[in-house]
């Protein structure tokens, strides 16, 4: 049997996942780092949805979001700065 990975230190993309901030029925926050080339640290949020919990309906409504956090620009509404795909999940960073 392979080994586990820790929940508490996965990589997602450019991003280090850290601590659980909040869930939902569908999907899970975590604190995430991202250290740029020259070492600066940007602290971020990754919803990680699960798509095994989604029917066709919350797929469609979960693809309309994304579409729209991505033109969307506004100071009071949480940017998305990127979204990566896994076999089980896809992850928003905000």
């Amino acid at each position: 049997m392979a080994p586990r990975r820790s929940k508490e230190s996965e990589k997602i993309g450019a991003f280090q996942r850290q601590e659980e901030i909040g869930r939902g029925s569908f999907a899970t926050v975590y604190k995430a780092v991202h250290t740029s080339p020259t070492g600066s640290q940007s602290i971020v949020a990754i919803k990680s949805v699960n798509l095994g919990k989604l029917n066709k309906k919350l797929k469609e409504n979960l693809t309309s979001e994304i579409s729209i956090l991505k033109g969307l620009h506004h100071p009071h509404i949480v940017a998305l700065i990127d979204c990566k795909d896994s076999s089980s999940h896809i992850h928003l960073v905000m």
